[in-house]
């Protein structure tokens, strides 16, 4: 049986529309979707990269009788939107002719609502959290390559680092304000200080992107901060 789930919360003053029915697609009005590809540990516990802020994309799907469960979450741990998607296994080789456990990957694609703050994953009773706003930023400069940074791209790249640090830890403490003012000054200025005009491809963002992105995530976190979260 297929059971609709609606979600009635949009971007832009445009009024929401059906999300996923599990087992379907669906669409609605949300600025952009939430992806990321994650791994799961020898402990059980999944941690993801390639995490990226999608614009262009309105469909995702949830499968109900798949094992890990991804919800994007509020300030107040409220469940904006949920699905449950599967772990596909990929094989894995070590050296010589020994073979290791397969790797399983888990990935989920969501509706990146405006208020939501944390991802929460849970798999065989494991419960793993990342924070969406800074990860969307922190793989978006992860993504550029060597040629797109003024210097040393390690210390480039740390420099972004430490300050996308620093918001995650103000999100963590509830200063959803104080994230914001760190987002637009401190992450902002190492961006535009280290990240210079390359040739992007597929995936990457120029700076300018960058920038934009920056400019989504000032703005949720504003908003999130303006409604007392």
């Amino acid at each position: 049986m297929v059971n609709q789930q609606l979600i009635d919360r949009g971007s832009g003053g445009s009024g929401g529309s059906g999300w996923s029915a599990n087992g379907a697609s669906g669409s609605g009005s949300a600025r952009y979707m939430l992806s990321a590809t994650g791994e799961v540990t020898d402990d059980g516990a999944i941690l993801y990269d390639e995490v990226r802020a999608l614009r262009g994309v309105d469909e995702y799907t949830d499968l109900e009788d798949e094992p890990v469960e991804v919800a994007l979450v509020g300030p107040g741990d409220e469940v904006l939107v949920r699905a449950r998607v599967p772990v596909v296994a990929r094989p894995s080789h070590g050296h010589g002719t020994q073979e290791t456990d397969p790797a399983e990957l888990p990935s989920f694609l969501l509706p990146f609502l405006e208020d939501g703050v944390r991802v929460r994953t849970t798999y065989e009773g494991r419960t793993a959290s990342m924070n969406p706003i800074e990860r969307s930023v922190r793989d978006a400069v992860g993504r550029v390559p060597g040629d797109g940074f003024r210097g040393d791209t390690e210390t480039a790249r740390e420099g972004v680092a430490e300050a996308l640090n620093v918001v995650a830890t103000l999100m963590t403490d509830g200063a959803y304000a104080e994230a914001a003012d760190a987002m637009d000054g401190r992450v902002r200025e190492r961006i535009r200080e280290n990240v210079v005009d390359y040739e992007s491809r597929l995936g990457q963002r120029t700076p300018e992107g960058l920038v934009s992105l920056v400019d989504e995530m000032v703005g949720r976190l504003q908003g999130v901060a303006g409604t007392g979260g």
